[in-house]
């Protein structure tokens, strides 16, 4: 536990939650021991997210990629083109895992 803690730590420099990552998550331990459902989101020409396909490949639980694209408007740093489908799009995610329980 202490050494997931650390990697988190490491990862996320302490920064609390939302805190911006100091280095790219890798996966790792922690990537293997996650057993919740995980969405990954990933925008087109988003440096932060480029690493996101690794971060999928090394989860082991139930998990999701989800893309956003330029053609969409969703391109950029966190999506910025597109907050409202975003938004429609991490929803209609969760709903889906609340209704199918998981």
């Amino acid at each position: 536990m202490q050494a997931d803690f650390e990697e988190g730590a490491n990862i996320f420099s302490g920064g609390g939650e939302g805190a911006i990552p100091r280095r790219p998550f890798g996966g790792g331990r922690a990537a293997q021991l996650n057993a919740c459902p995980t969405l990954i989101t990933q925008a087109e020409d988003d440096a932060l997210t480029a690493g996101a396909g690794a971060v999928f490949d090394a989860l082991t639980g139930p998990r999701t990629l989800m893309r956003f694209t330029a053609a969409e408007g969703a391109d950029g740093p966190c999506e910025m083109g597109s907050h409202s489908l975003l938004n429609l799009r991490i929803l209609a995610w969760l709903d889906r895992r609340f209704e199918g329980g998981g």
